[in-house]
């Protein structure tokens, strides 16, 4: 298992100094150690003689129905990893993560093939699909960028998303079936690179905040390597097998049937958990 998290490039940086607990430290200076004179209450004093480590601890909430994860900065990160992986909400995130990824890469590989050998359209034609594609996801992450978005509004997007990943595969599938009818093929690239772009803004945005919210201060880089090795794996996969993708859509359209009512389900079941302020 260690082999394999080096491979996907973990990295323990867990022990990183903590700017946020640093920030709340600060703040209690401020607030707490001084005197309606000005003067330097005994507070400070006292704050003074606690350790590093003693100073971290009392700015986390401790709170273990506030927290999915335990945040004592010895806990060790296998045990991390493994509250991680048991922790519905977080697992939810992580498996889509990966699915997300998987589709997202598949996109990329199979593109090409599906507009020159099955539609038989030339070169131009593919570059005008892959900059549409290129030009709508841009656009709507640069309004993204100017416009912050609230943590329910992230999970409506990861709600979309999923429906996005079920459009996406039947929009392939409808492709390849209705190739010869060039108004609907049209009509089916617009809505897989709407869908395509849904997918991406879920991947990069949407899960990726969810996901922060759930880990503890001193936990997150640790926590965002786990979530990194579970895109590189489904890229991974996607690699390996979008090959077949084409011959055999029929099969992946009804394994993302299965799983896709799983994760919405799932999903709106734990949605107080899933939007953390």
């Amino acid at each position: 298992m260690q082999q394999i998290f080096v491979y996907f490039f973990v990295q323990n940086l867990s022990k990183e100094f903590d700017l946020k607990a640093k920030y709340e430290v600060m703040n209690l200076l401020t607030n707490n150690c001084f005197t309606n004179n000005g003067e330097i209450s005994l507070e400070l004093e006292a704050i003074n003689t606690i350790n590093a480590d003693e100073r971290l601890e009392a700015t986390i909430d401790e709170d273990e129905e506030e927290t999915l994860l335990n945040s004592n900065k010895h806990h060790k990160n296998k045990h991390a990893l493994l509250s991680m992986l048991k922790n519905i909400d977080i697992s939810v995130v992580l498996t889509f993560t990966f699915f997300q990824m998987y589709l997202i890469t598949s996109v990329d590989l199979i593109l090409p093939v599906l507009i020159i050998d099955v539609i038989k359209w030339s070169i131009l034609e593919l570059n005008i699909v892959a900059g549409a594609y290129s030009v709508v996801s841009i656009s709507v992450m640069v309004y993204i960028c100017w416009k912050s978005a609230s943590q329910q509004s992230l999970y409506y997007i990861f709600l979309v998303s999923l429906l996005a990943m079920a459009m996406l595969m039947v929009s392939f599938l409808l492709i390849i079936m209705y190739k010869d009818n060039i108004a609907l093929v049209i009509i089916l690239l617009v809505i897989n690179g709407i869908m395509f772009c849904i997918l991406c803004l879920s991947e990069d945005l949407a899960l990726v905040t969810i996901f922060t919210k759930m880990i503890p201060s001193e936990l997150q880089t640790f926590g965002d390597s786990i979530r990194v090795v579970f895109e590189r794996a489904g890229s991974i996969v996607a690699l390996l097998t979008s090959v077949y993708m084409i011959d055999f859509m029929i099969y992946y359209v009804i394994v993302f049937s299965a799983i896709i009512p799983i994760g919405l389900m799932i999903s709106i079941y734990r949605r107080k958990h899933l939007i953390k302020e």
